[in-house]
C-alpha cells in the first residue's frame, strides 16, 4: 500500500470537523508512517536482484537512484 496524501485515509470534510491538536497529531502520525514504508521500501528495492527489477520495470541504476534517497525524500 502506498499513501500518497492523508485524504486517503480520511476525508477533508472529517478533517476539518477534527480538533485542531487532533489534526496536528493526525498529520504526524501519517508523516511518521509514510516514512517509514519509504524506508522500508527501499530496503527492499536494494535487495531486489537485476532480474526481478526487470521485473517490475526498473533498471538497476533507477533503483539505485531510488534507494539513495533519505526517507523524507519523496
Amino acid at each position: 500500500m502506498v499513501l500518497t496524501n492523508r485524504f486517503e485515509i480520511l476525508s477533508p470534510a472529517a478533517l476539518a470537523r477534527m480538533p485542531l491538536l487532533s489534526r496536528l497529531a493526525f498529520d504526524l502520525a501519517f508523516t511518521v508512517v509514510k516514512w517509514q514504508m519509504r524506508s522500508t521500501t527501499r530496503q527492499s528495492l536494494r535487495k531486489l536482484e537485476p532480474h526481478l527489477l526487470h521485473d517490475i520495470g526498473l533498471e538497476p541504476g533507477e533503483a539505485q537512484s531510488e534507494c539513495t534517497k533519505r526517507f523524507w525524500q519523496d
